[in-house]
């Protein structure tokens, strides 16, 4: 019932059919800081891990069925295909249709870019 609507009432409803929603919006799932197993000095709470972290993205032209990356086996340190922080936003920005290196925000009279001097956009996850 609903094609049949999508017919009759416009051309971008008909386009609609032609393609998913998961192929049109970014969709991420991230984690602030891995925590380790080991305990921290003097209390009984876990340590963060900041040199290992999980993404996890969909749609929007990454590619689907991949891993890219992976920490050693204690999971402590991003050991294969390590990136930055730099290049994760230049990646997302790509996505989204920004470039990143010429989006910049004013501080203190001087224009920063969120990706600083550094990034670059990983193909190897796009589709």
């Amino acid at each position: 019932m609903v094609s049949l609507r999508c017919a009759k009432r416009s051309l971008f409803c008909a386009g609609a059919r032609s393609f998913s929603v998961v192929d049109v919006f970014l969709t991420m799932l991230l984690c602030r800081d891995s925590t380790e197993s080991t305990l921290q000095a003097g209390t009984y709470g876990r340590d963060h891990n900041p040199h290992g972290f999980t993404a996890w993205l969909a749609g929007a032209g990454v590619k689907s069925g991949i891993s890219y990356g992976a920490t050693d086996a204690f999971g402590f340190r991003a050991q294969d295909n390590p990136i930055t922080s730099h290049d994760f936003h230049a990646t997302i920005l790509h996505l989204l249709g920004i470039d990143h290196e010429r989006l910049t925000y004013k501080y203190q009279g001087r224009h920063f870019r969120l990706t600083d001097v550094h990034g670059r956009i990983l193909k190897e996850i796009l589709a």
